[in-house]
């Protein structure tokens, strides 16, 4: 269901686990410098993720846990 983003079941069948890392990590650069995060923010009503303060070790832990939806 689209609602204030993409919906994160079936995200890395969209999205590489980099890219997914990445914008959970430098939400700022991605939407910076990222064509596809760029795109993502108009389409959402130009509301960025904002900074989750994770650590590389929680965002591999998110990354899993999306892996299961």
């Amino acid at each position: 269901e689209k609602l204030i983003g993409p919906p994160q079941k079936g995200v890395l069948e969209r999205r590489t686990p980099e890219w997914v890392m990445n914008m959970m990590l430098n939400p700022q650069e991605m939407l910076a410098e990222n064509p596809i995060a760029k795109k993502l923010l108009k389409e959402y009503n130009n509301v960025p993720m904002t900074p989750q303060g994770l650590t590389e070790d929680d965002a591999r832990k998110v990354l899993e846990y999306l892996r299961t939806l």
